[in-house]
């Protein structure tokens, strides 16, 4: 047993040592190919600071300078580098292999020479520089077998046999050796842009502060930061299209002497700026490329034209259009007002508002004011949109012309932030409305439709809700009557205290069932869409010369189990015909109020009393019987 316990531990011992020398091995090995590709070409590759190539089958020679931690061409022409490109050959040259090699003088015995091998006169030599050290080595032709070149040492005594992609990285077309950006600097970091157009006598300067853009130039104005960013993205996305060759700059007017406009972008104690030329000779009736250049650089290209043939128009595309800004948490009240009347509404210290009205005795009288309709008012002044930008410095026979030196209202804002706005006359080309702010000299023209909100009656800001009843509150009945005759249209009603309104109605067929729970709805809460005058009359004047008469009753009957002796109250209103789509009138003498109706109202009634025969399926009378 102790033999068979001490064979089995030999083995496992056996087996660790195996296994710790192969791995000790792999590293080893791994190490020593690491060292290999630093040692194949004599320099550091990450210290590598230069890189030259040249030679015939080149054009021109190529010279590449590490800046920081970006890569620059210096020759033929001045321009970042493709960042991807370089990385490419770097990571050729790191991980070089030197698959076979000898010696010169091998070569030599054996009756060859260097041009045997492309490297007396190489097409191609890769020069590296790092600090003081410099190793300049010659590229040789393909091997006759594989995917391998031959290439000479700095020293000039090796030939080594290396994979052929490092020939291709670093003879790749210089247009994709060049970086197709145009500005460096991130647009994170970009602070400022300035537009001169000399064909215009133009300058639009634009500034952040405080994570907000504004204009300094050619006018002080607010600009509208997602605009000015999405413009400067669309500027950042300009390419390059081509480079034009030094050699063919003078044999073309690409009109630098008077350029079209600069584009300048400034940054964090830098900038750069780009120079538009002249349109490009083969689309001059109709420019579609620009030549270009970054100033301070010797480099011509071309780029699109349609990213700057609006530029001019920045002053009008980026500007803020929404002027009137303010928090409504802030306003405690407004005051709306024309030449001849001011309307006051405020806000209370639970949070809803109320409407003040002054009387002919000079008597103020308060109303609860409808909360839709004043979030709806304050929604639409603190979203009023310039939709045209008429005048920025109006002189005073300006104002007068534009109707605002009597304007049509005058709205003050008044809490923690004041403000005052005036909507002036009707532009008759454009249908819009001149408008202007107190606290600044800009003309703007902006839809009718505030005049339609800004109302200097009360009745437009009073609570639709014109009559409810309590929570407790049980509606016994209802019935439609045609208001000349007394017939009755339609009459519900509940038979007993036991009966409810859902057991009444389940008989009713679904369009019918849920008519006639909509006008329940509104007898309990009775809504208003708009009220059209504030006394009751036996007619409803549509316009000046035309009566619509009221063609039916609405009444309800209300028990109200609160009271001492549970006491009923009737629930009447005066209805005209349907007038339209979404047009019927109703009047209350009790409230002295002519109103239009909520469209669900409107629907329901015209369900209940045309659409559809309402007799209930169980009130239907027996077939008779066949026999």
């Amino acid at each position: 047993m102790r033999v068979k316990l001490t064979i089995i531990l030999f083995v496992l011992n056996a087996l660790a040592f195996t296994a710790i020398y192969t791995l000790e091995k792999k590293e080893a090995l791994r190490g020593y190919a690491d060292q290999q590709a630093t040692t194949v070409l004599g320099i550091e590759i990450p210290s590598i600071e230069r890189l030259q190539i040249a030679g015939a089958a080149l054009p021109q020679e190529r010279v590449l300078e590490r800046r920081g931690s970006s890569w620059l061409i210096t020759s033929p022409i001045e321009w970042d580098a493709n960042y991807f490109a370089v990385q490419h050959i770097l990571s050729q040259l790191q991980f070089i292999e030197n698959e076979v090699s000898f010696s010169v003088e091998d070569v030599r015995r054996a009756g060859q020479t260097l041009a045997d091998y492309g490297l007396e006169e190489p097409e191609l030599t890769l020069t590296l520089t790092s600090g003081d050290k410099r190793a300049e080595f010659a590229i040789g032709q393909p091997t006759e077998i594989g995917q391998r070149i031959y290439i000479l040492s700095p020293d000039k005594e090796q030939i080594l046999v290396v994979n052929r992609s490092l020939l291709e990285s670093i003879s790749v077309d210089l247009e994709d050796l060049r970086s197709q950006d145009i500005f460096d600097i991130p647009l994170f970091e970009v602070s400022g842009l300035t537009i001169k157009s000399e064909a215009q006598n133009l300058t639009i300067m634009l500034a952040q502060e405080h994570n907000t853009w504004k204009f300094e130039a050619p006018l002080q104005a607010p600009a509208n930061d997602q605009l000015v960013e999405s413009a400067l993205n669309e500027l950042f996305a300009v390419r390059v299209q081509r480079f034009i060759n030094p050699h063919d700059k003078k044999k073309v007017n690409m009109g630098f002497e008077k350029p079209l406009m600069k584009v300048a972008l400034r940054g964090n104690n830098r900038g750069q700026t780009l120079i538009i030329g002249s349109g490009v000779e083969e689309d001059l009736e109709q420019p579609l490329h620009y030549y270009a250049q970054l100033e301070g650089h010797s480099a011509v290209f071309v780029v699109n034209a349609e990213p700057f043939q609006s530029l001019e128009e920045v002053p009008n595309l980026l500007r803020e259009r929404q002027f009137f800004s303010f928090s409504s948490e802030d306003i405690t009240a407004l005051d709306i007002s024309r030449t001849d009347k001011t309307i006051t509404l405020q806000k209370l210290e639970t949070g809803s508002w109320q409407v003040l009205e002054k009387e002919a005795s000079g008597a103020v009288v308060t109303y609860p004011a409808d909360q839709g309709v004043m979030d709806e008012l304050l929604e639409e002044l603190k979203s009023l949109e310039a939709l045209h930008f008429a005048d920025d410095a109006p002189s005073e026979s300006k104002k007068e012309q534009f109707g605002l030196v009597a304007p049509q209202r005058t709205v003050q804002l008044r809490g923690a932030k004041s403000a005052t706005l005036f909507i002036g006359g009707l532009n008759t080309e454009t249908g819009l409305l001149y408008a202007l702010t107190k606290d600044a000299p800009f003309v703007y023209e902006v839809s009718p439709r505030i005049l339609q909100l800004l109302q200097v009656v009360p009745r437009a800001y009073r609570t639709r809700v014109l009559e409810e009843q309590p929570e407790s509150a049980i509606i016994q009945s209802v019935k439609v009557l045609r208001h000349n005759t007394g017939e009755v249209l339609l009459e519900k009603s509940l038979k007993d205290d036991t009966q409810s309104w859902s057991d009444l109605l389940k008989a009713f067929p679904e369009k019918e069932h849920k008519a006639m729970l909509t006008l329940l709805d509104y007898v309990r809460r009775f809504e208003v869409h708009e009220y059209l005058s504030d006394h009751y009359s036996e007619n409803f004047d549509l316009d000046s010369q035309t009566q619509v008469p009221w063609m039916f009753e609405l009444e309800a009957t209300v028990l109200l189990p609160g009271s001492q002796d549970s006491s009923t109250k009737t629930v009447h209103f005066f209805l005209t015909e349907r007038l339209g789509g979404t047009l019927q009138v109703g009047g209350s003498s009790s409230h002295d109020r002519i109103f239009s109706l909520k469209q669900p109202l409107v629907d329901a009634l015209f369900d209940l009393l045309f659409e559809q025969d309402i007799t209930p399926v169980d009130a239907l009378p027996e077939p008779e019987n066949e026999a």
